[in-house]
């Protein structure tokens, strides 16, 4: 039987862990991150941007993260964050769901989630695909039309 005192919370995530400082998921972060190059910036419709860069990688992942999450919904409200979420693949009004998920799949492998405090979508592409995939992304959550 496992005691809790015998545990400690991640410092970054909080979640309890065995170890003294950081949890797995953390700690492998972290050691990314140190071979990272990391911008950031503020878009001109103020959202701030971050962009990572892994030299090494052959590929590049676009997301864009709304502050929109379980955590910000009451009982009136339960799940609207999540649902909203699958609406933004709806496609513009330029474009249908077919056409959008279509563009979505050749450029790279796109999906979303919901968690307590955010709402995230994102486009994983080929670095050379980068611009197309953050496009679409942005176009599935700024532009979209709810059926």
């Amino acid at each position: 039987m496992f005691l809790k005192s015998s545990f400690k919370k991640c410092e970054i995530c909080w979640k309890w862990n065995s170890k003294e400082l950081l949890c797995g998921s953390c700690e492998s972060f972290l050691a990314l991150r140190k071979k990272m190059k990391v911008n950031r910036g503020v878009s001109n419709s103020g959202f701030s941007v971050f962009h990572y860069k892994l030299k090494d990688a052959p590929t590049c992942l676009s997301q864009i993260f709304v502050r929109c999450g379980s955590a910000h919904e009451d009982d009136d409200s339960w799940g609207v964050a999540h649902f909203l979420e699958h609406l933004c693949f709806q496609g513009p009004p330029t474009k249908d769901k077919h056409q959008m998920n279509r563009e979505m799949s050749l450029a790279g492998s796109a999906n979303a989630y919901t968690n307590n405090f955010v709402t995230s979508y994102y486009i994983e592409t080929l670095k050379e695909d980068v611009e197309k995939g953050f496009s679409l992304v942005k176009e599935a959550v700024f532009d979209s039309c709810f059926p």
